[in-house]
């Protein structure tokens, strides 16, 4: 079982909009909203004081950056675009609307919910949804960018175990400044497989929060009976769980959402009801 030891960016980063505003020489926030800083213009360059530290960029970078949609990522001697190219997939920290609202891309593909709500808010739902409060303990499958579990804890979960098969995702997340919140002795991350890896985990918790990827292929064992039997071992009695399972298929006529629950109820959890808001299940042990 391998434990991530989630680090934090040795770094800034900035927004598009930030961007703009450091080329017009306004006080600026960074790291997407979360910090303020002092900038310097300086010929064509731009001075950057954080935190005791100068972070230097050429006026040029940062004004192509404001034509992207992308974060800008800043360290002593590395400047680049919080991307992942690999054979098979394309990964990108993108900025929406507001400037504290970050999703993550894969292949051009939003990982969260953005539609009527921001991924901040849609992770809140979720954690109310699943019924997480103090002194509660949460595994997660599906850590992400960390939002849901960041959102458990403030909550009151006294712990959370999170699971991320993507070495990737959690690079990503390192670069997110709202990741930060995973940096926490209260929050476990195990990298993995967890269809596999649960079967190592020898405790059980009081809520599982279930945020898989959209079903495909190569993530159907996270919709199978099997799984669910392995999530039911690892439940309390009078648990919670919240599955999200959006509604692939809908417009089809092929409902997902039906499927998993006879699966769910094979398995022995009972369905408590399924939230529009969130397009998950809520279920109890």
């Amino acid at each position: 079982m391998e434990i991530f030891s989630f680090s934090l960016l040795n770094g800034i980063a900035l927004s598009p909009l930030e961007s703009k505003k450091l080329l017009g020489n306004e006080r600026v926030t960074i790291n997407l909203g979360m910090d303020q800083a002092r900038c310097i213009s300086d010929g064509n360059l731009i001075r950057i004081s954080f935190q005791g530290r100068i972070f230097e960029i050429n006026k040029e970078a940062l004004e192509f950056h404001t034509k992207r949609r992308s974060i800008l990522v800043i360290e002593e001697k590395r400047i680049y675009e919080a991307e992942v190219r690999t054979q098979r997939a394309y990964y990108k920290l993108v900025p929406l609307n507001r400037v504290s609202e970050v999703t993550l891309e894969i292949n051009g593909i939003h990982m969260h919910r953005v539609k009527g709500t921001s991924p901040l808010d849609d992770a809140k739902r979720k954690v109310a949804m699943a019924g997480v409060k103090n002194n509660l303990s949460v595994l997660e499958v599906g850590t992400g960018l960390g939002y849901t579990t960041i959102s458990s804890l403030k909550f009151g979960a006294k712990k959370v175990v999170t699971i991320e098969k993507d070495e990737n995702v959690l690079w990503l997340a390192e670069r997110n400044p709202w990741s930060r919140g995973l940096l926490s002795n209260r929050i476990i991350i195990l990298k993995g497989d967890a269809f596999y890896l649960v079967d190592e985990i020898n405790e059980r918790f009081d809520v599982i929060l279930h945020d898989p990827p959209r079903f495909m292929s190569d993530s159907g064992m996270l919709y199978s009976e099997e799984f669910y039997r392995k999530l039911r071992r690892l439940i309390k009695p009078r648990g919670r769980m919240f599955h999200y399972i959006g509604d692939p298929g809908r417009l089809r006529g092929k409902s997902l959402r039906g499927k998993v629950a006879r699966r769910l109820k094979r398995s022995g959890f009972s369905i408590v009801r399924y939230d529009e808001e969130s397009m998950g299940l809520i279920i109890k042990a």
